[in-house]
Order: structure tokens, then sequence, then C-alpha cells
């Protein structure tokens, strides 16, 4: 017989109980197993996902690293949510002990957690002198009485209803950790690698962050933050297009602090020759936002070999302009077209030459790249 102390609680379709269990009763076999529905059960294999064992090495790993009642880089919580189980007996529940009891030989089924189960056995297993996780407790909720359909709902609704945060979501959450340095608590394996890739991401999300809400910024409400919704009229670029493009081609050499200024010259600029003379560009859109972006390190080259490092905007203009005049015999005209912008296609002869609509925006890449390799290859002096 086995006693857990637990509370009752109700839903439509039935009982349910929430309590704590010792993990190292959870991991015992005769107890807890992971139950493959069988074949005739129903027509499809077993609802339960393959035990993928680098995900259990993983959640091992941070088992033994966090340490009870710490927070920041090396500690925390391992395995806080509940682990969900369920058999197929009724079970009786002691309403003044509050305790729920278990016959021998009942066995729960583990229909959610089967991961951090494993993960708990293995850490025990490498620590077992380790008197603080042998004595580990885990919230677990208990469902009797339940069918192999029900089991199969269940498990459905743990894995597949539950909707996974956005790309955005990730990228504001670690930031944040990473800011008020408590990064290790979220993801503690990886704290001791990838540090100056790590570090970089989120020093550029917060560069993003920063650049939609300052007064002084060119992009300012141009940057569709996570929650917000977007009309398909608004002159804006999503928050993780912004980041990964802002890594891949502008700070790579230079860091956040020092290119910035640099940078936001280079886009008032272009929002004064582009958006100055055709409001309706749309030019701080993906399409506008990755071209220029991508095109942003071969110009500034250019402009150090013609200007030195005369960092002025009235010399960023000038540059642009010759750029503009010089692209594909169509300059300015064709990358103000709104059309292009909203469906990333040109129109009527705005064309660029060997132009393809099904690449629009790399062949737009492609072509002010060359326009300034050339425009560079012009300042050279000749031998």
């Amino acid at each position: 017989m086995y006693k857990i102390k637990a509370i009752k609680g109700n839903q439509a379709n039935g009982v349910f109980y929430s309590g704590m269990m010792w993990v190292k009763d959870i991991v015992n076999e005769d107890l807890c197993i992971v139950e493959r529905l069988k074949q005739e059960d129903f027509a499809d294999a077993s609802p339960q996902r393959t035990l993928d064992s680098t995900a259990v090495g993983r959640i091992a790993k941070d088992i033994i690293k966090a340490d009870v009642g710490k927070t920041g880089q090396n500690g925390g919580l391992a395995t806080p949510t509940a682990i969900l189980l369920s058999c197929d007996q009724e079970l009786e529940y002691d309403e003044q002990k509050k305790e729920l009891i278990i016959p021998d030989g009942v066995v729960l089924s583990i229909m959610d957690g089967q991961h951090r189960v494993n993960g708990w056995k293995v850490a025990l297993d490498k620590e077992q002198d380790n008197e603080s996780l042998q004595n580990s407790t885990i919230a677990v909720t208990i469902i009797p009485a339940i069918s192999p359909a029900n089991k199969l709902w269940q498990f459905w609704g743990c894995n597949y209803l539950a909707k996974k945060p956005t790309q955005d979501q990730s990228l504001n959450l670690l930031a944040h950790a990473w800011k008020v340095n408590i990064i290790g608590a979220f993801i503690p394996t990886a704290a001791e690698k990838k540090a100056e890739k790590r570090e970089e991401v989120f020093n550029v999300v917060d560069f993003v962050q920063r650049i939609n809400k300052s007064d002084a910024s060119v992009w300012k409400n141009h940057i569709l933050m996570e929650g917000e919704k977007s009309e398909r009229t608004d002159n804006k670029t999503k928050m993780r297009a912004m980041v990964d493009v802002l890594r891949k081609y502008v700070f790579t050499e230079h860091s956040v602090n020092t290119a910035e200024y640099l940078w936001q010259s280079y886009w008032r600029v272009l929002k004064k020759l582009v958006q100055g003379a055709y409001p309706n560009s749309a030019l701080f859109k993906s399409t506008g936002c990755e071209i220029f972006n991508v095109v942003y390190e071969p110009f500034m080259n250019t402009f150090t070999t013609e200007y030195g490092r005369d960092f002025t905007e009235a010399n960023m203009e000038k540059l642009w302009t010759d750029i503009f005049s010089e692209l594909g015999g169509e300059g300015l005209a064709f990358i103000s077209v709104p059309e292009f912008w909203q469906s990333g296609i040109g129109v009527g002869e705005h064309k660029l030459e060997n132009y393809s609509s099904r690449q629009p925006r790399a062949e737009l890449i492609k072509s002010v790249l060359k326009t300034i390799k050339k425009h560079a290859e012009q300042l050279q002096p000749n031998e």
C-alpha cells in the first residue's frame, strides 16, 4: 500500500488528485510506468513519444546542477511542473487525513512527464550519495479509473493542444533573463557553451527593443513586437526577422554600441531619399529591412573608400544618390514602387535587367551589391 498526501479535485468528467511524491518512488517501475497503449486498444500506434535519450540526458544534467533554494546563473528549480499519472482502478481517498491510498499491485501510468521521470532516474543513479537529490519530491496529478480512450485524449491535450511560445516570446524571455543574470536558470546546460554567441543574440534583441521605442530612432514603431497585431498596410518588420538580419549582416565586426550611431544615420538617409520622396514606399517592411541591412556593410566599406571616416549624413546621402542613379538604369524610381514593397514584385517598367519575379528580393539585393561594388571599383586609383 502506498499513501500520498493529496487534495481532491472535481471536474465534469470525474475526480483527480494533486499531491507530492518522493522522486525515488516515482522512478520505481513497480509503482509508475510509461504505459504504451496496446494495438488492440487502438488501431494506431501508441500516442506516447519514443523516449529521447538526448532530452533525458539534458534533464538529468540540469537536475544534478540545480541547487535547491538557489536562483541565478547556477541554480533554479529543475522540474517544478507536475507529472500526470493515471490508473485503471478507482482509488480510496481519506478525507480526514487528506491521503490518497494506492493499493498493492496498482501501477500508475505516466501520461505526461516520461522524459522528466527518466531524467530524475538517471540523476539519482549518478548521484547516489547526494542526499538532497535522493530526498527530492515532485508534484503529481493522478486521474483514477480512466479508460484507454481517455488516456489518449489526456495525452493529446497535454502534448498537442498546448501552444508553444513564439520565437519572439522566446527571444524576449531569454534576453530579459540574460540582462538580469538568471539565464542559467533557463538553460543551465548551455550556460557553459556558446556564451559569446548567446550574448550576441541578446545584445541585438535589446538593441531592437530600444530602437522601436526611442524617439531618436528612425525605426521607432516600425518593428512588430510580440503580441502586436498588424495590418497589411502597416510599415513594419517582425522582431525575429529584424534580429536575424542585424546579426547576420550588420553587427558582424562592430559591437552594437559602436555601430548604432552609424546604422541610425544610414537609415535616416534612406528614409529621406526613399520614403521622403515616396511616402507610400513601405521602406520598413521586411523587404526593405532585408535589402538595406544586407548591403549595409558593403555600403559602409565603399563609403570609407570615398569619404574616409567623415561619417556625415550628407556624405551618405551623396553616395546613396550616386548608387541609386547607377542601379540597373532605373535607380530610385524602382525601389520607390509601393507595389514592390507590399508584394515583393516589381511592376510595369520598373523591372531590373534580368529581373526574376520568382526571386525579386534576391535579385534586387544582387543588383544593389553589384552596383555598390562597381562604384567602389571606380574609386580605386588607376595603376
